[in-house]
């Protein structure tokens, strides 16, 4: 071979041989001489349809109802001006009766304690409320009732810790 020849097509390795030529998509089918047309596929295009059906025309909703209005109903009367609501005895009886449940399980004296306040908060509270100086008897009774359990097992866990201990 000299050089400037080209290399014969078969040698070329970089060679490609010409693409398939396929039929135009956009065509039609071809359909033979005196043939049915074929059947149209599942997706092609519907026939026309006639007119579309006219509907009597109904009537408009009805407005909605006007309810009364809502909300947390009347309010409560408020407290004699010379005279003021203090509820800070109940929350702090169950806050401490709650707090000394789990405490009781943990550290039993410091559950012993916290049910000790928690009862007699409790109680102060309740006194409260029955002079009508306070309106949380609820919170107060929670703090009596937890700062009790509390203290029962606080008391069962300190014996059984020292039953434990000396065995």
């Amino acid at each position: 071979m000299q050089p400037g020849t080209p290399p014969p097509p078969d040698n070329d390795p970089y060679h490609q041989p010409p693409p398939p030529s396929y039929p135009d998509p956009t065509a039609g089918p071809a359909v033979p001489y005196g043939q049915p047309p074929p059947a149209p596929g599942p997706y092609s295009q519907p026939p026309p349809a006639g007119p579309a059906p006219q509907y009597p025309v109904s009537q408009p909703y009805p407005a909605a109802p006007q309810y009364p209005g809502g909300g947390y109903g009347a309010p409560q009367q408020p407290p004699v001006p010379g005279q003021q609501q203090n509820n800070t005895l109940g929350l702090l009886a169950m806050i401490f009766g709650i707090a000394g449940i789990p405490l009781a399980i943990c550290i039993a004296l410091l559950g012993i304690l916290l049910g000790g306040a928690a009862v007699v908060l409790g109680i102060l509270g309740m006194r409260r409320v029955a002079e009508g100086r306070a309106s949380n008897r609820g919170m107060a009774l929670a703090g009596v009732i937890c700062g009790a359990i509390a203290g029962v097992l606080g008391i069962g866990n300190a014996i059984l810790g020292i039953v434990l201990a000396l065995s």
